[in-house]
């Protein structure tokens, strides 16, 4: 799977690639090799731009305070595209991304949250983007995962196929 990263003008700064794997189940997982996950080139500032909303409207012209769905990977971001179809959706490809994404002039965040370990690396890092976009003033709300699964990608998968 290959995401284009563009930065907040919307030009090309790098590629994230997932390798994947399906599973006998039928689910697709990332694939068993040494690094199933990487991005060729600097994705700091950029995003993985997944949907429009309904909007439709460019980047930059996205209507006053629009409510963009973000999540840490591509999966979780798409699984949100298909949650919330009406919603401009990105991934910020990592965690220590999330403050740095060049937002439209007075976007907020719908964080689409994964079922880190409270105290964890990944929980205070989120700890700290979302601090840091409400200091700036970025209105931040979380969509938490159900507390049985890793994220809603997860969640997604156990929904759409039988067990």
């Amino acid at each position: 799977m290959l995401g284009a990263v563009v930065d907040g003008a919307g030009a090309f700064v790098a590629t994230h690639r997932t390798f994947l794997e399906a599973c006998a189940n039928g689910r697709v997982g990332k694939a068993p090799v040494a690094t199933p996950k990487m991005t060729l080139g600097s994705y700091a500032g950029g995003s993985i731009r997944l949907a429009h909303g309904t909007s439709g409207r460019p980047w930059r012209a996205a209507p006053p305070g629009e409510e963009i769905a973000a999540g840490e990977g591509i999966e979780d971001a798409l699984t949100g595209a298909l949650w919330l179809p009406d919603r401009r959706v990105i991934a910020v490809v990592a965690l220590g991304n999330l403050a740095r994404v060049a937002l439209p002039a007075g976007a907020g965040i719908l964080w689409l949250g994964q079922n880190d370990r409270p105290g964890s690396g990944a929980a205070q890092q989120l700890g700290r983007a979302i601090a840091e976009l409400r200091r700036r003033g970025t209105r931040v709300r979380l969509l938490p995962a159900p507390c049985f699964v890793k994220d809603l990608n997860e969640f997604q998968q156990r929904l759409a196929v039988p067990a």
